[in-house]
């Protein structure tokens, strides 16, 4: 191998952990982003609020439960080990049975026996441990298969990390828009920018000084130029004819 052709592959692998890094970065900040606008977005639930279902038959409650157990399972297919959760919880949150269990799932969660505490430590524990999980996984493994039993829409370990990342996102939309105490507010659906101000419009006044700006910064641009043309232009010299002197 030539010294240029190993110089290339060295750039490549250095580029490739680089870009690797960077997405373990953005990663770990959706997952943060996310779940903390959930909890806190939350938080204020009554008891109540939080097992009411919604009209298509979700709840607050039934929708962390699934987040922690789908945080659970796909972690699970990295390690590769057993779901941490107890089977009851992701029977109760994350029933894959096709057959379903005959009640809606809002109505699973309130008959479950897990209190708002309860399930709020369930999505909490299940995330920090794939934040750990995630930390400490090896990039080079990245565009590898997962493997564990993952479905082969997830066909990568990276793909894995990036519905985990994803995935509250999608549920934060779905509760903002079935809970009657989220109707009209931003609480789920936005990152907070409460004293974001955007900058100012400049005024006539002010386009004009700064056209008036441009037009001297061309001019002296122009001068500069041929005061640069005339210092390199070296003047052809003037020979006198032996009859003249």
């Amino acid at each position: 191998m030539s010294s240029v052709a190993a110089v290339d592959i060295s750039h490549h692998e250095h580029s490739l952990a680089r870009d690797q890094r960077l997405a373990v970065g953005i990663l770990k900040r959706q997952m943060n982003r996310s779940g903390n606008s959930l909890l806190v977005g939350l938080e204020p639930l009554t008891p109540e609020e939080f097992f009411q279902a919604g009209p298509n038959g979700i709840s607050a409650a039934w929708t962390v439960g699934h987040l922690a157990c789908v945080c659970d399972l796909f972690v699970s297919w990295l390690v590769p080990s057993e779901p941490q959760l107890p089977r009851r919880v992701h029977e109760v949150f994350n029933n894959l049975d096709l057959d379903g269990t005959g009640v809606t799932k809002a109505e699973s969660a309130e008959r479950s026996g897990y209190s708002k505490a309860d399930i709020f430590r369930l999505l909490r524990g299940a995330q920090m441990r794939a934040l750990q999980v995630l930390d400490g996984f090896d990039l080079a493994r990245w565009d590898q298969a997962p493997p564990g039993a993952a479905p082969d829409n997830l066909p990568t370990c990276g793909a894995v990390w990036e519905h985990i990342a994803i995935h509250t996102y999608w549920h934060l939309g779905e509760l903002a828009g079935t809970l009657p105490r989220f109707h009209g507010t931003y609480t789920l659906n936005m990152l907070p920018h409460y004293f974001y101000y955007p900058p100012r419009k400049p005024s006539a006044a002010d386009r004009d000084d700064r056209d008036d700006r441009d037009d001297r910064d061309d001019r002296d641009d122009r001068d500069d130029h041929q005061s640069r043309r005339r210092r390199m232009t070296v003047p052809f010299p003037v020979l006198k004819r032996h009859d003249d002197a």
